[in-house]
């Protein structure tokens, strides 16, 4: 917990426009603005949350979630089966997915 504390005290500072001159910036909000200063950050949500907006913004994201699942995982299963029945296909397509999973992992 001191650590944690010690990082929020650190973030504050440095980005605090009236604490330190400016060292990385030419003015002295851009720190604040490129990182945020930690008071605002942390008061936002109890912002969102007593005017109750995180409740449609928490449906949006549970709707967007499902259909991401649904849609990758039909996808997934149409163009596997395809791959699999096809040995044309398979045989087209098979360097180009090794080559992916090279570069993904």
């Amino acid at each position: 917990m001191l650590v944690l504390a010690l990082l929020v005290v650190l973030w504050h500072v440095l980005t605090s426009p009236t604490l330190l001159p400016p060292i990385y910036f030419a003015e002295a909000n851009q720190a604040a603005f490129f990182f945020g200063e930690p008071i605002q950050v942390f008061a936002s949500p109890v912002a969102v949350v007593r005017v109750g907006e995180i409740y449609e913004h928490r449906g949006v994201t549970l709707v967007e979630t499902l259909l991401a699942f649904f849609i990758g995982t039909v996808s997934g299963v149409a163009i596997g089966l395809w791959l699999a029945l096809s040995p044309t296909a398979s045989a087209i397509f098979d360097p180009y997915i090794k080559a992916i999973n090279a570069m993904h992992a």
